[in-house]
């Protein structure tokens, strides 16, 4: 028995060397989230933020409903550097009764407002539970649906959990043709091309 404890003790330590673990510094979702909640209270120190949703495209003149499918002419995006326009939403006073929302246009953040009104589209989420990175879901849309294919780009890219009894996780939403949008989990990686943005 004793010869069985130390065995199990041994594979498991070289077992252990195994397993990949990624620093949270590395992680590009939780950085830019972070960052847009650091500035919103630097301007609203009183306000408790709790997150909603992001969005990131390829056009900071535009929302992701103006320009979708404009890759065909554009070039679209291929990975974050290609985002230029980017918009966060924190639900923030008593019982989420108000809404806080920052955008990074070109590199520079905006002026954060704060609007009285309640944000229902999502369901709050701690961000901490974030096992896949935005990278590392573009990575994943490679796999899944441009394989060697001209369609290789995105115009935006909605993080969110929809409110929604059948969606269990938050998805990286892609928009990537006009009406057609390729979700990846962002806790199991998983691939859900079925719930549209809504």
């Amino acid at each position: 028995m004793k010869r069985l404890i130390i065995l199990s003790v041994i594979v498991i330590l070289v077992l252990s060397g195994c397993v990949v673990t990624k620093n949270d510094d590395d992680y590009f979702t939780l950085n830019i989230i972070n960052e847009a909640k650091k500035r919103i209270l630097e301007e609203y120190p009183e306000e408790e933020l709790h997150f909603y949703e992001f969005t990131g495209g390829i056009a900071p003149e535009s929302s992701p409903e103006s320009n979708i499918g404009e890759h065909q002419k554009d070039g679209g995006a291929k990975d974050i550097d290609d985002l230029a326009w980017w918009q966060f939403v924190f639900g923030c006073g008593d019982n989420l009764s108000k809404t806080a929302i920052i955008t990074k246009i070109d590199g520079e953040w905006q002026q954060p407002e704060i609007y009285t009104e309640i944000w229902g589209d999502d369901v709050i989420f701690d961000t901490e539970y974030i096992r896949v990175d935005l990278e590392d879901a573009i990575k994943i849309l490679n796999v899944y649906i441009w394989q060697n294919t001209p369609c290789d780009v995105f115009d935006y890219v909605v993080f969110r959990h929809i409110l929604n009894a059948e969606v269990t996780e938050p998805y990286y939403i892609f928009t990537i043709a006009p009406n057609q949008y390729v979700n990846v989990g962002a806790i199991t990686g998983a691939i859900l091309p079925d719930v549209k943005k809504q």
